[in-house]
């Protein structure tokens, strides 16, 4: 576990922070609707990144930190959400949105982010015992992130979507920013694996690492595709 979370810092440390601080200080041709949307999707990502450290990792001296950073995120996102402009958000719907992509994704994530755990949950359960590799934790925060939060999201803005809310806009902005990060986080998180001597099978890779690496290359065209509808608006 060490390995991903140290992979999944450096990420945070060298594209997540300056990303934010990029977009918060952003000229003004990059204001309205794209700054609040990223800003608020950024905010996602931290919240969590930050969730992850907070109720995953060890019980350790930066533990307070975790917890400030987790706090900070979720009242940054909330305040972030309550401040966007709904109804320009909801002029979004009335550009050439890929609407079909975008359900293509909302899909994809859903099922992914709920059957990648399935082949290490199921066997456990089956068996009676525990996790795997479970090591010191009772859970793996990631499958309650992932399964409970994440993946429904998807769905429910398909839904969204489909009704045409704003809401749905925002939820599609969140999700795209957020998988586009983690597909820069895997391979890092594998490098750093590879590298405390972790052998890690190439199925394994294969319907992880990769999968999510591809789905979120996906995510970064479809993100594309939504701020430059954004910025038509004006």
């Amino acid at each position: 576990k060490a390995p991903i979370f140290r992979g999944t810092d450096l990420i945070m440390l060298l594209f997540a922070v300056p990303l934010t601080l990029a977009v918060t200080f952003a000229p003004k041709s990059f204001g309205g609707v794209n700054r609040a949307l990223i800003l608020s999707s950024l905010y996602g990502v931290f919240l969590y990144y930050s969730a992850g450290l907070a109720l995953g990792a060890s019980f350790n001296y930066l533990f307070l930190v975790y917890v400030a950073l987790f706090s900070v995120s979720l009242l940054a996102l909330a305040f972030s959400l309550s401040s966007l402009d709904w109804g320009q958000i909801g002029k979004l719907y009335s550009k050439a949105l890929p609407f079909t992509g975008f359900n293509v994704f909302l899909v994809l994530t859903g099922a992914a982010l709920i059957l990648a755990w399935m082949p290490d949950i199921i066997p456990a359960l089956a068996s009676g015992g525990s996790l795997k590799l479970i090591e010191v934790y009772t859970t793996e925060v990631t499958y309650v992130l992932d399964m409970g939060i994440i993946g429904p999201s998807a769905i429910v803005a398909i839904f969204m979507l489909k009704g045409r809310k704003p809401a749905g806009i925002v939820a599609l902005a969140m999700l795209l920013v957020l998988c586009s990060m983690v597909g820069i986080m895997m391979p890092a998180q594998s490098i750093f694996q590879f590298a405390a001597g972790v052998e890690i099978p190439i199925p394994v890779l294969l319907t992880k690492s990769l999968t999510f690496v591809l789905l979120a290359a996906y995510a970064s065209w479809l993100l594309y595709r939504l701020v430059k509808a954004a910025r038509d608006l004006g």
